[in-house]
């Protein structure tokens, strides 16, 4: 029998392993008749090819779905699987070995949007939403879609993934034992680079051939729908071929019992060009990558990249020139703030608090207030003031980012109490919040909210004085920035002592 080359190692050596005139057990019956297919190895990289007298593409149509899923058993089976527990479930192990690869990020980032190609019963995306991530499963048959939408509750999409329209770009793709279901997975992997965001990854599983033969040629990695089941070696030429790089590769039994390579690629522009910078913050909450310009010459050398990317906001922060103000607008950014830096030196004596004031140190019961107390408390920033943003988001941005002070990003926050008469007006009695982070010996106010019931209390006035007294000794001067449009805030700040150091604009860029 002619064979074509091997496609991972363009070999012609082959070598019959198996043939079968009836479907072995377990195999779903698809009315193939007369049926016959016969299994090869690549003597050259191991990969090992399904030859059969007719084409499997046609097993994908309706009747796939109807044999694999008919009725209720989709459901039933995507409620079974995800009941499973995690040391009896595939798709749990899955998961986990997604998360902690996305958890160190290919550039050090969180990373939270998934595609999932080929969805099926959608088990997937559903446990990944669960940790957090916003998923879109895409699966050739409508029937697949919604049941995404309507059980896993993610985005579901219906259509081919080689002729699919923009999808956006996403942190991760991932293939979960699909691309042995094509006849060209080289073709069908590199289109992934289409959807996927700098610094995202590809994870992709396929049945390990290598380890199933070993077990007989009747097992399900080598079942009639599978056009092929890959080698090590042909698992990365698949990769090397599509035109990615395996960052991470392993192979397993799983908990089914079956047997999987798996890997995460990248692909070979995934680090982030000279001139700009991820921040990975602000993505989560406006739906695709941000990036700060660090240098205004970049931006002819990176502008492809960043219209490539997906971007949702690219910015810069400094003081252009009239030359680099025209160089902004002529790409697109505009003006959105002018954010003035106030200093002091940190007093030798201790300040006294306001009256009826009492701050004290953050307590876990305050997160909720102080989250709340964000998302009204930021009126002038630089999100809001941009039109093309969402308010939601960035209340949802200033809300997370008290979090993480609180959870240990700032040295301290200090929370004022509310007096006794206004502690019903106010949440969990938090009049206000104060965190600071120490840097390059200077206490940075990084985040400062007083409640609306309890401005001109004097709370505002307490909460810096405590940040002064709190750092005194470990800092040299305190610092803090607010938006030049804010004039109440620099009245309030100089009233205090402060003295204004620094002003810088900041430009956005969105699509």
């Amino acid at each position: 029998m002619e064979m074509a080359a091997c496609a991972y190692c363009d070999s012609n050596d082959w070598r019959l392993l198996a043939a079968f005139d009836a479907p072995p057990p377990g195999e779903t019956d698809f009315g193939v008749n007369p049926y016959h297919r016969s299994l090869w190895r690549c003597g050259g990289c191991g990969h090992i090819v399904n030859v059969q007298d007719f084409d499997p593409a046609g097993l994908y149509d309706a009747a796939y779905w109807d044999r694999t899923y008919g009725g209720d058993k989709m459901a039933a089976t995507f409620r079974k699987i995800m009941a499973l527990p995690p040391d009896k479930s595939d798709n749990r192990a899955r998961v986990a070995r997604v998360r902690d690869f996305a958890d160190g990020g290919l550039q050090g980032a969180p990373l939270r949007r998934l595609l999932d190609v080929g969805s099926g019963l959608a088990v997937f995306p559903a446990a990944m939403k669960e940790a957090g991530w916003d998923c879109t499963a895409l699966d050739p048959d409508p029937r697949g879609a919604a049941h995404a939408r309507a059980l896993a509750g993610v985005a579901g999409v219906a259509g081919d993934f080689m002729k699919v329209g923009d999808l956006g770009r996403f942190d991760a793709i991932s293939f979960n034992k699909v691309l042995e279901h094509v006849p060209d997975p080289i073709a069908m992997l590199r289109r992934a680079a289409d959807f996927l965001a700098p610094g995202g990854f590809i994870y992709v599983e396929l049945p390990d051939g290598e380890r199933a033969i070993a077990s007989g040629p009747d097992r399900e990695e080598f079942f009639i729908e599978h056009y092929c089941a890959f080698s090590e070696a042909s698992f990365h030429a698949l990769a090397e071929r599509a035109g990615f790089q395996v960052s991470a590769f392993g192979r397993l039994v799983e908990p089914s019992g079956k047997y999987t390579l798996y890997g995460f690629l990248a692909g070979p522009d995934s680090a982030t060009p000279p001139g700009i910078e991820e921040s990975p913050f602000e993505a989560r909450f406006l739906g695709g990558p941000v990036y700060r310009v660090l240098e205004l010459s970049a931006l002819d050398e990176t502008g492809d990249y960043l219209r490539r990317s997906g971007a949702a906001l690219v910015f810069y922060r400094g003081v252009p020139n009239a030359a680099q103000e025209t160089a902004l607008r002529r790409a697109g950014f505009r003006r959105v703030e002018t954010l003035v830096t106030f200093s002091k030196p940190i007093a030798a004596r201790k300040a006294e608090a306001a009256d009826a004031v009492r701050v004290r140190p953050v307590r876990p019961a305050d997160i909720d207030p102080c989250r709340r107390l964000a998302e009204a408390g930021f009126p002038f920033n630089r999100f809001n003031a941009d039109p093309a943003l969402s308010t939601e988001a960035a209340s949802a941005l200033k809300a997370a980012w008290i979090e993480n002070d609180i959870a240990g990003r700032a040295e301290a926050v200090l929370i004022a109490e509310a007096a006794t008469g206004d502690a019903s007006d106010m949440e969990g009695g938090v009049a206000g919040f104060c965190a600071v982070l120490l840097r390059d010996g200077c206490a940075v106010i990084d985040l400062i909210a007083v409640h609306p019931a309890a401005r001109r209390s004097g709370v505002g006035r307490a909460l810096v004085a405590a940040a002064e007294a709190g750092f005194r000794g470990k800092a040299e001067a305190i610092r803090v920035g607010t938006q030049e449009t804010n004039t109440g805030s620099m009245r309030f700040y100089r009233a205090l002592g402060f003295e204004k150091e620094d002003r810088a604009e900041t430009w956005h860029w969105t699509p």
